[in-house]
């Protein structure tokens, strides 16, 4: 996890983010594109958590940087993603701490007709609240499909 910390100036991250179901990393890469107008890094991944074990170890190929915990989004030690986050705002104290969740949604999307086929994965994003609790942070975004609009009143 250390080799990105040493290569990003401190004064110049202002985003600490976590990639929950972070796939390959589409995500990530996107975040550790991300640059000011100066052409320096913006933001450092300090987590990523997929249930996925070719999931997790395509990420960690593309950010080697970056916590990465192979578990189920409701099972996923919100402690030791805490304790990353500590770290890198440490090294990036004036940086905002960013959640940001790619809850599943292929068994409810217009891609397969519309009908909810896992009323399981519809609870995923309900998971979200046991990270806000643990990491308390400044930003929360939730990536899903318009039908998810749906999921409640």
């Amino acid at each position: 996890m250390g080799a990105l910390l040493h290569n990003i100036h401190s004064d110049t991250v202002t985003l600490i983010v976590i990639d929950l179901f972070c796939g390959g990393g589409g995500v990530s890469e996107g975040f550790h594109k991300a640059k000011d107008k100066f052409g320096r890094h913006i933001a450092y991944v300090a987590a990523a958590v997929n249930h996925s074990p070719v999931a997790i170890e395509s990420h960690a190929a593309n950010h080697p940087e970056t916590l990465h915990i192979q578990e189920d989004i409701w099972l996923a030690n919100v402690h030791e993603i805490a304790e990353a986050v500590s770290l890198a705002k440490a090294r990036y104290p004036n940086a905002r701490v960013v959640i940001w969740m790619s809850a599943e949604c292929t068994h409810y999307s217009k891609a397969k007709g519309g009908d909810s086929r896992d009323p399981k994965s519809r609870t995923l994003p309900e998971s979200i609240f046991r990270y806000e609790e643990a990491l308390r942070p400044d930003y929360i975004y939730v990536e899903n499909v318009v039908e998810f609009m749906s999921w409640g009143p």
